[in-house]
């Protein structure tokens, strides 16, 4: 009889702790919702600003280059600029929406616009999905609202400035993400490498930041991991980079 009520108690409680587990996965999945929809609520208030605004400096610039290189302008050869080489990145971009528009370039700029919020969405989301698993939903949520709320500049295009900084921090996450998980996933070493050999494209000066990843994957190397899968993911770091 003792042993019976023992047990009993035993398993009331356990449906307790569980019950309790329950609960707080359904509040925080709630709380994800929250915040994911919060972020789509700022997207759609960047998206209303897109065609207001004009920036009288170089934002025709940027579109220019990645033009001159869709009309057949060889780099290097026919283009002196320093961030020619971000045109290859914004050029598959461009090159679509002038199939879409007849070839004609009217309405470039605000394309390039929208897409560049677009893409700085996606980024901010995915930041915040990497980040909640560490410091939660409130710590993600600011840290992706403050990612999708700056552009340098404030000049809402893709443009070299502007992809060095989302392809640098997409690299991390990245990164980050591949040791967070503890195993396997080595397609996101090699894709955060290859999103940082895209920042280094756009932005060539950004190619100084090298020592500081070499240095992070030393001591990340250094503290070993199961099977030597930080010297893996390094491998496969370089192999998305090159």
């Amino acid at each position: 009889m003792r042993f019976s009520c023992l047990e009993a108690l035993r398993q009331a409680c356990y449906h307790v702790r569980m019950e309790q587990k329950i609960n707080k996965h359904k509040r925080a999945g709630a709380w994800t919702l929250v915040c994911v929809l919060a972020l789509a609520v700022l997207l759609s208030l960047l998206v209303w600003r897109v065609p207001f605004g004009y920036d009288w400096t170089d934002e025709a610039y940027y579109s220019a280059i990645t033009y001159r290189l869709l009309q057949g302008d060889r780099l290097l050869v026919d283009t002196w600029e320093v961030h020619q080489f971000s045109a290859l990145l914004s050029a598959p971009v461009l090159g679509a929406y002038l199939a879409l528009n007849g070839g004609s370039a009217d309405g470039c700029i605000l394309f390039m616009r929208y897409f560049y919020v677009s893409f700085q969405f996606l980024v901010s989301v995915y930041a915040f999905f990497v980040f909640r698993k560490r410091s939660g939903n409130l710590a993600a949520f600011f840290a992706a609202a403050m990612l999708l709320g700056y552009t340098h500049y404030a000049i809402n295009s893709f443009y070299y400035d502007s992809m060095a900084l989302l392809f640098s921090v997409l690299s991390v996450l990245l990164v980050f993400e591949f040791f967070e998980r503890g195993s396997g996933g080595f397609w996101r070493p090699a894709a955060g490498g290859a999103a940082y050999a895209a920042s280094i494209l756009a932005f060539p000066y950004f190619v100084l930041s090298l020592p500081v990843y070499i240095a992070y994957w030393w001591i990340r190397i250094r503290k070993g991991g199961p099977g030597r899968r930080n010297g893996r993911g390094a491998l496969w770091f370089l192999g998305g980079a090159a």
